[in-house]
């Protein structure tokens, strides 16, 4: 019986302490490897190794300038810009402050000559500006495309009267009192006519509108707009078009303009008079060859006007039209709208939106739509 008694009471302690230990090993994970345990291993090693390439991130700047879309120190977003007629004859250059310009159009004037027409955002920080030559009344359109301030030595009769009827806030250095704004430079008086010399500078063009109390503020539907559709910033665009490293613009037996694109900066460079002296185009302030992120060609109906003593011209600006888009080696064909004379232009890419354009300077050729078969954007230079 004794032994009986114990072999039970054995049994109930050996059952007591294998429940005892089972119990320990629950709740021991190190007893129990083949229990599943809680996950404490850190994240960042269950993710892949980071990419060794990081993006970029685009910083937008506060201030951008409307015409280039590029960063600037002012805010020029509601402000009236500035368009400057220039001399562009041998007898005339250099011409100064070109480089600075934000747009440069060129178009053609009487006896094959072409004038161009600088506009600039910032036009208080100019030097020395000119030389500054006659207005034509096409090219009045063409400041009006930036309901720019406009600033002239002189003009035709029919620019004048376009001048009085649109009723256009102008600068005129031969026939307007405006004290102080322009003045004679001396030393291109020593070797220049007298039409070649007049000047002015980014103050005295600040002092003339204050003196004129024009409107310095842009008119609705110009206000915070930039000229153009430009790229997102930090984007560049890249044309599905066709190549274009040297770009030929015969305007007449005596003035063709030569661009050539360079690989290492992506701006393409100018030259003047192509057929016979190959000239860089050059600031006089700077002693720069000037040079543009994007060039435009707008073919426009170009023809003499009947009965004109001066053989001057007419050139149909608004309306509709083609051209071509060059930037970054290539180019494509491009239409334009200006429903009137004194509304923006608008540029659009064969699928029929608004054109998107790189930032930065931009080059407008107003070439005459019955020459254009002969420009060249594939061009061999002679040397």
């Amino acid at each position: 019986m004794k032994n009986s008694f114990t072999r039970r009471v054995s049994a109930l302690a050996l059952a007591v302490l294998m429940t005892l230990s089972l119990f320990a090993c629950e709740n021991n994970p190190a007893q129990n490897p083949d229990e599943t345990q809680p996950d404490t291993t850190p994240e960042t090693t269950e993710t892949q190794a980071p990419d060794t390439e990081e993006i970029p991130v685009v910083v937008v700047p506060d201030l951008i300038n409307p015409l280039t879309g590029l960063e600037c120190d002012k805010d020029f977003s509601t402000s009236r810009p500035v368009a400057v007629m220039l001399n562009n004859i041998r007898q005339a250059i250099p011409q100064h402050s070109v480089s600075q310009c934000d747009i440069l159009y060129e178009c053609l004037a009487e006896g094959g000559i072409t004038r161009l027409m600088g506009v600039f955002a910032d036009y208080e920080s100019l030097g020395v500006v000119g030389s500054i030559r006659s207005s034509r009344h096409y090219y009045i359109d063409l400041a009006q495309n930036h309901d720019a301030l406009y600033v002239h030595a002189g003009a035709s009769d029919y620019a004048y009267n376009e001048i009085r009827e649109r009723k256009i806030d102008n600068f005129d250095g031969v026939h307007m009192y405006l004290p102080g704004m322009f003045y004679r430079d001396q030393e291109r008086l020593q070797h220049m006519s007298l039409e070649h010399t007049l000047m002015t500078t980014g103050e005295k063009i600040r002092d003339g509108i204050a003196f004129k109390k024009y409107r310095t503020e842009l008119k609705e539907g110009y206000s915070g707009k930039t000229a153009y559709a430009f790229a997102p910033y930090g984007e560049t665009v890249v044309l599905d078009g066709q190549e274009s490293k040297c770009i030929y613009l015969p305007y007449s037996t005596y003035q063709q303009a030569r661009f050539d694109y360079n690989e290492e900066d992506g701006k393409y460079y100018r030259f003047q008079w192509e057929d016979k002296e190959h000239l860089p185009h050059i600031d006089g302030n700077t002693g720069e060859q000037i040079c543009f992120d994007n060039i435009f060609i707008v073919f426009c109906p170009t023809a003499r006007i009947p009965g004109d003593t001066y053989g001057r011209l007419d050139v149909t600006t608004e309306g509709t039209g083609t051209g071509y888009y060059i930037t970054g080696g290539k180019y494509v064909p491009i239409t334009w709208k200006k429903p009137t004379a004194d509304s923006a232009i608008t540029y659009y890419g064969a699928d029929g939106n608004p054109l998107m354009v790189n930032r930065g300077k931009t080059f407008v050729s107003i070439f005459p739509t019955n020459n254009k078969d002969n420009v060249n954007l594939n061009y061999a230079p002679a040397n």
